[in-house]
């Protein structure tokens, strides 16, 4: 029982570990730009604007306004970057693409850390199941 316990944990904190500098990186882009550009600088800019439609980024509100979009995008990342390192640590480079892909869309979904962290256990079993003997035996099966 410890020693499931102390691989759940391993898991997890390999993937928290890989979550951690977009974290860092997504807070301080998001404080510096509240900081210098204003605490509703995510808000300074209508919606849908980008740096080739309205948006001039080469102005003092328009800079730290992009700066904070960049930390934001870090931020949406760091539950996909979590989800990638949990699969990574079960179930090896395999792991990795599909916890990109189904952390990013648990994001996305409001599913969040919780979301993406039961996703990224589901992935690794999913694709350790899929490399093991087992899976092989029943497709050769289905092709004979």
């Amino acid at each position: 029982m410890n020693s499931k316990k102390n691989n759940i944990q391993r898991h997890v904190m390999t993937g928290i570990s890989y979550m951690i500098p977009f974290v860092v990186a997504g807070g301080l882009l998001c404080a510096l730009a509240k900081a210098l550009g204003g605490y509703d600088i995510g808000n300074a800019v209508e919606a849908g604007a980008t740096p080739f439609s309205n948006l001039n980024p080469f102005t003092w509100l328009g800079f730290w306004w992009g700066v904070n979009k960049i930390g934001t995008y870090a931020m949406d990342f760091a539950v996909a970057v979590m989800t990638a390192g949990v699969a990574y640590s079960i179930s090896g480079r395999p792991g990795i693409m599909p916890g990109l892909v189904i952390g990013y869309c648990s994001s996305q979904s409001k599913a969040g850390f919780l979301g993406g962290l039961l996703m990224s256990f589901i992935i690794g079993s999913f694709i350790n199941w899929m490399k093991s003997g087992e899976f092989r035996n029943g497709v050769r099966a289905l092709c004979q």
